[in-house]
């Protein structure tokens, strides 16, 4: 399920490079008015072993803009869109702006033009995709803490980014997936490479062309959801390339 919001800055509307957190931050504030869902989400998700998995992503903002700098200006209107498996995020979310004409993303304050809620579903075996924002596939070092950032071009990225989904799923549908799942690179060039800030520390993403095959509910768990790893933090949203 999908939400597509469309945005219109009032007075201007400049936001650091790094912006993920403050996107998600409004989401959060999109949820208080149910704070049950919202606790289950900021501080529990959909739990396995250990991990919590939020199950929701989104898009980073797409519009005209210019550089200042370190810092992004939005020239005029942008559009935003969140995809989640979880219903009842999307539905208080579009209820939560549907009482609001004005929505505050870090210091600016955007006027919400049009909100419309998707329910495209993958029913195909295979799609050429394009990565909206960025993939991240990772892991973390039990000795050093160290964490260390997969490319396509990786033996451990394709073992990793299965296990991710597979985690993803048994969490959300409680039992283990016993569907297929392939990624392939497409075209891929190092220049794909999309470092950013989250807080105070960095993520390594990709960008550019996947090819993605597998069954058909795999697939459409993995469009609501995300690709790889960090999805709640607005990583691994994908589009099909028609």
């Amino acid at each position: 399920m999908q939400l597509l919001i469309e945005l219109q800055k009032i007075d201007q509307f400049i936001l650091p490079v790094n912006y993920n957190y403050l996107l998600q931050s409004m989401i959060y504030s999109l949820l208080k008015n149910k704070e049950d869902l919202s606790a289950q989400l900021h501080e529990r998700g959909y739990q396995l072993e250990g991990k919590h998995f939020k199950l929701f992503t989104f898009s980073l903002l797409q519009g005209q803009y210019k550089m200042q700098g370190k810092r992004i200006e939005f020239i005029d209107k942008v559009r935003f869109e969140i995809r989640t498996i979880d219903q009842s995020i999307l539905l208080t979310i579009a209820e939560s702006l549907s009482n609001l004409d004005e929505l505050r993303i870090g210091r600016n304050l955007v006027k919400i033009l049009n909100v419309k809620i998707g329910e495209k579903e993958l029913t195909g075996t295979s799609y050429k995709i394009r990565m909206i924002s960025p993939l991240v596939v990772r892991s973390t070092d039990a000795e050093t803490k160290k964490t260390l950032y997969y490319n396509p071009f990786d033996t451990e990225f394709h073992s990793r980014i299965i296990e991710n989904f597979a985690r993803k799923y048994q969490a959300y549908c409680h039992k283990v997936p016993t569907g297929r799942f392939d990624i392939e690179p497409i075209n891929f060039s190092l220049k794909n490479k999309f470092v950013t800030k989250y807080k105070d520390y960095l993520i390594t993403g990709w960008k550019g062309e996947f090819e993605i095959r597998g069954d058909a509910e795999v697939l459409d768990f993995l469009y609501q959801v995300g690709l790889g790893e960090k999805n709640s933090m607005g990583f691994g949203m994908f589009v099909i390339e028609e």
